[in-house]
């Protein structure tokens, strides 16, 4: 039987076209298995069947070339032309997969030109054979395109993720299972990785399947640092949808110790007004409570940082209605202090803020969290601004000092007010029959040391001193006295030092004065000459030192003796 008619039985193999086309596929799905990409067909020469299921493509012999017999096949013919469409299938192959050698095609056992296998040209001869009994025009540059030894390297294994999608492995390991594994620290873990890559499918799910247990979640030991991470990696509809969830359950959520971590990090990505509508909704009847909860607090002070003014206001209006409430209590009071320090401008806010404070000055002074409140808005907003609260303080002086957290007031006080509104504060305290209840107080001293210390008129130090003396007569207790008796010691350094100064002002003016005249003596030369001859301020110029108002003792006063001009 000669080549025509094999050819020709082959063409009546009715089932040539269908095992064709699998084998085509079957090679384009290798090809994307290893390089990603698709190869160009390379059609089966008419009337000849490709290998069936199971067979292997025939190979090549030794050096000389000559192919064997494929098999499965009827005749060498067939195995000829089958080992054609091989060689151009696996050569297809190669330039797609980016794995051909420079010098030609590999063989099974090493690259081209080594071991078994096709040469270079060789394969061009096979190639220009056929492009020729097809009519075709051949060119070796066509027929064989360069290809880099080397396959081009992405920049990171994330971008070749990107392009080739996630794997089925990494789909397995998220589908229906996002709600346990969030549960667990290695499964958060793994579900944060997902995350970070951001591929859109695997997200999807992970978001998908968070939004039923969202609420369970939030308050899980690592739930919650998913939550956190999902809050990031979602987009706008997403946050919605979550936020509905939530809106029923915000405030057991907030109060969490847990649920507030994920509650404030959803907080800082809300950035439309919509999504801060929602939220505010659900938090506006819990401000209050949630003010004065040991979690609660940091939500509401994190609205107060991220949310735009309208929203703001609602969490003001709530505060200050109940503001005794919030700022005695010791989570509430953070919250006030964020207030103060929010609406630093004067304008209406400050203004409403004054007023409350002033109406409740003492009952606040005198809590032990509310007087922090009173010092931090004279810190922030200045004392002038203050001026209001501080005068509901004046005649009250005396029983605010004996106490332990209004002492703290009223030294803040004497220390940052003005002159006069200090003069008065330190006025209440000489009176002698206020001043024996001071004395007797635990925390008096520390108000009187403050008064001597920061005092501008130094007739008001002395008479403290003198009053806090008469007082101390009457007291016992030793322990009492010495505290008492280091007042005395402080206020009586300072009138010393007031007056060594003023004597030291008067000694230098009068060098001062000397050296202008006789600039060949420098005012400490001068003061050294005084204290070493003992001249007094009435020295003439007799002695012809030329130092005029300075004469030693015994001479006459300085108006009697001659100038030293006149000499």
């Amino acid at each position: 039987m000669d080549v025509h008619s094999v050819l020709a039985q082959a063409r009546s193999q009715t089932s040539g076209d269908f095992r064709q086309q699998q084998s085509q596929q079957a090679l384009q799905q290798t090809a994307m298995g290893r390089g990603g990409g698709q190869i160009p067909s390379c059609p089966l020469p008419a009337g000849i069947q490709p290998p069936c299921q199971g067979q292997m493509f025939p190979s090549f012999g030794a050096a000389g070339g000559a192919p064997t017999p494929a098999l499965g096949t009827a005749s060498e013919a067939q195995a000829l032309v089958l080992a054609r469409w091989n060689e151009m299938q696996q050569r297809q192959l190669l330039i797609a997969t980016g794995t051909q050698p420079a010098r030609g095609l590999s063989g099974p056992h090493g690259s081209g030109g080594h071991g078994t296998g096709f040469g270079a040209a060789q394969n061009e001869k096979i190639l220009k054979s056929e492009s020729v009994e097809a009519g075709t025009s051949w060119s070796a540059s066509a027929a064989m395109p360069k290809v880099p030894s080397k396959p081009q390297n992405l920049k990171s294994q994330a971008e070749t993720r990107a392009i080739s999608g996630p794997s089925q492995t990494e789909l397995d390991s998220v589908t229906g299972k996002v709600a346990s594994q969030s549960q667990t620290q290695a499964g958060s873990k793994n579900l944060q990785r997902q995350l970070l890559r951001g591929h859109p499918v695997v997200v999807g799910i992970i978001l998908a399947e968070m939004e039923q247990e969202i609420t369970t979640l939030m308050c899980d030991a690592y739930g919650n640092f998913l939550c956190s991470a999902a809050f990031q990696a979602c987009t706008v509809p997403w946050r919605k949808r979550y936020l509905e969830r939530l809106e029923p359950h915000i405030d057991r959520i907030a109060k969490d110790k847990r649920g507030t971590h994920a509650l404030q990090t959803l907080i800082g990505t809300l950035t439309t007004l919509e999504e801060q509508d929602i939220l505010m909704r659900a938090i506006n009847r819990h401000v209050i409570e949630l003010s004065m909860d040991n979690s609660g607090t940091h939500v509401v002070k994190k609205i107060l940082l991220c949310f735009m003014p309208p929203f703001v206001e609602h969490v003001f209006v709530a505060v200050l209605g109940r503001l005794v409430d919030v700022v005695n209590s010791q989570h509430g009071l953070c919250v006030v202090k964020d207030l103060i320090s929010k609406y630093k401008s004067p304008g209406r806010h400050q203004d409403l803020i004054v007023c409350k404070m002033s109406d409740h000055v003492l009952d606040m002074v005198q809590d032990p969290y509310g007087n922090y409140a009173i010092q931090h808005a004279m810190e922030v907003w200045g004392v002038p601004t203050c001026i209001r609260i501080l005068q509901r303080l004046e005649g009250q002086v005396v029983q605010l000092s004996i106490q332990k957290f209004s002492s703290n007031v009223i030294e803040k006080v004497l220390l940052k007010a003005q002159p006069d509104m200090r003069w008065r504060f330190i006025n209440e305290l000489i009176q002698t029959d206020r001043m024996a209840t001071l004395v007797q107080g635990q925390f008096g001293h520390f108000v009187a040391m403050r008064a001597v210390e920061s005092a501008d008129d130094f007739g008001q130090v002395q008479a403290l001193l003198e009053t806090i003396n008469r007082s101390l007569g009457q007291t016992q207790c030793r322990r009492t006295k010495s505290k008492w008796e280091k007042v005395i010691t402080a206020g009586a350094a300072r009138l010393n030092d007031s007056n060594a100064k003023r004597a030291s002002t008067k000694t230098f003016q009068n060098g001062d004065i000397a050296s202008q005249r006789h600039p060949e003596f420098s005012a400490s030369d001068i003061k050294t000459f005084q204290q070493a001859f003992g001249f007094n301020n009435t020295w003439p110029d007799s002695r012809g030192l030329g130092f005029p108002g300075i004469a030693p003792a015994g001479f006459g006063p300085i108006s009697q003796q001659p100038a030293w001009g006149n000499r």
